[in-house]
C-alpha cells in the first residue's frame, strides 16, 4: 500500500467535516451484490416456443406466483439455460432456498455462470456463508460478478480479512469489487486500510466517497 500524505487527505477530511452534524446511514453494498435477487430481462432461446414460455415463467415469477411459473416449466418439451435460471432464481427470489437447489442439483439441470452466481447470492441472502462458499469453489466457471457476490457474502458477516484475501485474489475487478472492500473496512472502524484503499482504487465513484466519509463520522462518533 502507498503512503497517503495529510494533503492527499485533506478533502475527504473537509467533506467529513461539513456534513459532521448530520446523521448519516452506512450503505453496504450488499444492495448492489447478492442479495438483490434479479429476474432475466432478455431472452436468447433459438426456439421461439421456448422463448415464449421463458417470457411467461419471468413474468409470473416477478409476479410472485412461482408455482404456476413452475407449472408452466414442468410442462415445456425443451427446455434451455434461461429456462432453468429464471425458474431457479425465481424461487430464490420467493425464499424458496430449498426448491432451487433441488432444481439446481437435478441431473438434467441446465446451469451457466448466472446460475451459480444466483444461488451463491441466495445462501448469502440467508446468512448461510458456508454453504455459498463451498458453492462459490465448486463453480466450473466465475466471473466478476460472482467474485464480488463472495466477496460481499464474507463482507456483510464481518468476515473482513477472507473478503480481503479474495479481493487479492481476484483475476479482475470492478469499482464494485474495490467499493466492497472500502466499504467492509470503513464499517469495522479500520479507517486508516480504508484510506490507503481510497487512493489506490483506479476508479472512484459516489458510493466510494460515501464509504470513507461514513467510516470518518463513525470514527468521530466511536
Amino acid at each position: 500500500m502507498t503512503h497517503v500524505s495529510n494533503r492527499a487527505r485533506l478533502p475527504l477530511f473537509s467533506f467529513a467535516q461539513a456534513i459532521r452534524h448530520l446523521k448519516l446511514p452506512y450503505h453496504s453494498m450488499s444492495q448492489k451484490v447478492a442479495p438483490r435477487i434479479t429476474m432475466p430481462d432478455r431472452d436468447y432461446s433459438a426456439n421461439s416456443n421456448v422463448a415464449k414460455s421463458n417470457w411467461l415463467i419471468t413474468k409470473l415469477s416477478k409476479d410472485g406466483k412461482i408455482g404456476e411459473a413452475r407449472q408452466v416449466f414442468d410442462e415445456m418439451p425443451e427446455k434451455d439455460v434461461v429456462t432453468w435460471t429464471t425458474v431457479i432464481t425465481g424461487y430464490i427470489k420467493c425464499g424458496m432456498l430449498e426448491e432451487a437447489r433441488r432444481l439446481f442439483d437435478r441431473v438434467d439441470a441446465k446451469k451457466n455462470v448466472i446460475t451459480w452466481t444466483a444461488l451463491v447470492g441466495g445462501y448469502i441472502r440467508l446468512k448461510r456463508i458456508k454453504e455459498a462458499e463451498w458453492l462459490f469453489y465448486q463453480m466450473p466457471v466465475r466471473n466478476v460478478v460472482s467474485w464480488n457476490t463472495m466477496i460481499d457474502g464474507y463482507a456483510r458477516n464481518r468476515q473482513v480479512e477472507l473478503a480481503l484475501d479474495l479481493f487479492e485474489r481476484m483475476p479482475e475487478r470492478n469499482v464494485v469489487s474495490w467499493n466492497t472492500v472500502l466499504t467492509a473496512l470503513a464499517h469495522c472502524g479500520r479507517i486508516e486500510d480504508a484510506t490507503r484503499l481510497f487512493h489506490l482504487m483506479p476508479e472512484r465513484d459516489v458510493i466510494s466517497w460515501t464509504a470513507m466519509v461514513a467510516g470518518f463520522f463513525k470514527k468521530w462518533q466511536d
